[in-house]
């Protein structure tokens, strides 16, 4: 008996065992990833990185058109940030236009060794709960704080340095001097193409 070819279209989501294939996209390991998606594998993630105070930080990420996104997840290494002043997470489109953010955190403590999920707050059309992936492709999850020691974010190895993270998709450091959440409409810059940590951030 002939055996028929599959055809799958372009962000159709493909599940076998514990893994899942987002076409056009990456795959997702169903067994350790703790959400919808992932800016890295949680496994990779075998270090700490040190991030500036009032930077906004852009990690990639994959979602398919209607996965809903709810919650910004993060994990905080060994050093406790000291006088917090402005903590929120937010989601970008390919064009590093705003399209969720969190609440701000403002003085939260942020201890060692901790995790985080700061829910959706706002979206363009005003306060929400959650947002709804419009298109299948390439988003970018944002984490930024101030303070006046850092906390040391979860990442996978150590800093990405030029000319390799000049390819794109460009990440890591965007906008500059942040305070409390941007207002919409808001586009966040273009990452430098200097050396940027690979944070870990998954969405749910």
């Amino acid at each position: 008996m002939a055996v028929q070819p599959q055809v799958f279209t372009a962000g159709q989501r493909v599940t076998a065992g514990l893994l899942t294939l987002d076409l056009m996209g990456e795959y997702r390991d169903e067994l350790n990833c703790p959400g919808i998606a992932e800016t890295c594998p949680r496994w990779a993630c075998q270090n700490t990185a040190s991030i500036v105070s009032g930077k906004l930080n852009l990690m990639p990420v994959y979602l398919v058109a209607g996965q809903v996104v709810g919650t910004f997840s993060w994990g905080n290494g060994g050093t406790a940030a000291v006088t917090p002043t402005h903590q929120w997470a937010a989601l970008y489109n390919s064009a590093y236009a705003q399209v969720a953010i969190s609440a701000d955190k403002t003085s939260t403590a942020v201890p060692a060794n901790s995790a985080f999920n700061w829910g959706v707050a706002t979206i363009a059309s005003g306060a929400a709960t959650s947002y709804t992936a419009t298109y299948s492709g390439l988003y970018y999850a944002g984490l930024m704080i101030s303070a006046t020691t850092m906390p040391t974010p979860v990442a996978a190895g150590g800093a990405i340095s030029s000319p390799v993270n000049g390819f794109p998709p460009q990440f890591g450091g965007s906008d500059t001097a942040q305070a409390a959440p941007p207002a919409f409409p808001h586009t966040a810059a273009t990452p430098s193409a200097g050396a940027s940590p690979y944070l870990y951030m998954f969405l749910s």
